[in-house]
């Protein structure tokens, strides 16, 4: 590669990369797994209990998970039913998924490094986009993987773009697949001298005096429209430096996903048990803690973000109108409290 080459860092703010959840009823980002959820819920919300199955047409059991009563399927093999029909819809075209695009970035000639020093856990490597390009290098803990062109690699009758991958290092080198516009694929032709036929990565190999592999590394990250995405790139690195990462927006965005389900959940299920049926909004707890700035809205306390439950000092979600008493579990009814602080309330208004 000639001329200079550019070094790019993953630079982006946590504030600009941070997803939003949204609440039931509302749009907001969402990425392609919560799309697909959301393709199969029914339209008419949350089955009660004998409501027509979409799939064998049988009554929905009161008792089913939640889950398929949100589905309006009666069992869990009609959900796999469901999901495969959807599957079917995407293959064929019926049904398209968001499709965010990667973030924006210039041609190939880019070197992408491991960060030495690393402050305050922040993301080792630098990376961008779905996959690297022709003319970039990936150098990853002393070990650098060029990107050439290559003549395409036949398959039957179809001519396919290519890339070879060479290890500076030690100077092996492995075929891939290239896109048109250069991005490398995942798929690797071969890893010897047969061109042409599908072949598995060697793994492992001798050179420069260290066990090296052909691998992936794999990055799971949060763009800054809060869409999420993998970079997926083909190196030669030491045996043990080699698996998938997720960056601290996308493992962020995942803890806020899990409680948000965990909340939303355990609340669905308490108003199913008292007998109401009410709107459930999705929420994060931590987020509420946070506007509340973790001050108890009961006994006007400070709360320790760092105790956990059963601990009765620890966080809360309280409801300033009881869900028995028809309140909903919605961000404009819920506050932060002492878990002891919400027991001793109990059901009335305060």
């Amino acid at each position: 590669m000639g001329g200079a080459i550019e070094l790019m860092s993953h630079r982006c703010s946590c504030d600009q990369r941070r997803a939003r959840i949204a609440t039931l009823g509302v749009v907001g980002d969402t990425s392609e797994w919560e799309w697909f959820d959301a393709q199969l819920a029914h339209p008419d919300g949350r089955a009660r209990g004998g409501e027509e199955c979409v799939v064998c047409h049988k009554p929905i059991p009161s008792n089913a998970h939640w889950k398929q009563r949100d589905r309006h399927v009666c069992s869990a093999q009609c959900n796999a039913n469901l999901r495969h029909r959807l599957r079917r819809e995407i293959r064929s075209g019926a049904a398209q998924p968001p499709a965010p695009l990667p973030p924006a970035r210039e041609a190939g000639g880019v070197v992408f490094r491991t960060i030495v020093d690393v402050d305050g856990g922040a993301f080792p490597y630098e990376f961008l986009g779905w996959a690297p390009r022709v003319g970039d290098v990936v150098e990853r803990h002393g070990s650098a993987t060029a990107y050439v062109p290559a003549d395409p690699v036949t398959i039957g009758d179809e001519a396919r773009p290519a890339a070879l991958c060479v290890h500076i290092n030690t100077g092996a080198e492995a075929l891939v697949e290239a896109s048109a516009d250069g991005h490398v694929g995942r798929v690797w032709y071969t890893c010897a001298d047969a061109v042409g036929d599908r072949v598995e990565v060697r793994d492992k190999f001798d050179g420069a005096g260290l066990v090296w592999c052909w691998t992936w590394e794999t990055f799971r990250d949060v763009a800054d429209d809060g869409s999420t995405y993998s970079w997926s790139a083909p190196i030669c690195a030491h045996f043990e430096n080699v698996g998938a990462l997720w960056t601290p927006e996308y493992k962020m965005r995942s803890d806020t996903l899990r409680r948000t389900t965990a909340s939303t959940a355990a609340h669905a299920r308490r108003q199913r048990m008292i007998g109401t049926d009410g709107r459930v909004e999705r929420i994060d707890p931590r987020a509420i803690y946070e506007r509340d700035r973790w001050v108890c809205q009961l006994c006007s306390g400070s709360v320790d973000p760092l105790l956990r439950h059963p601990n009765l000092e620890s966080a809360s979600l309280d409801h300033r109108i009881p869900l028995a008493a028809g309140g909903l579990h919605a961000e404009g009814n819920v506050q932060c409290s002492h878990l002891r602080c919400n027991l001793r309330k109990g059901a009335r208004m305060s």
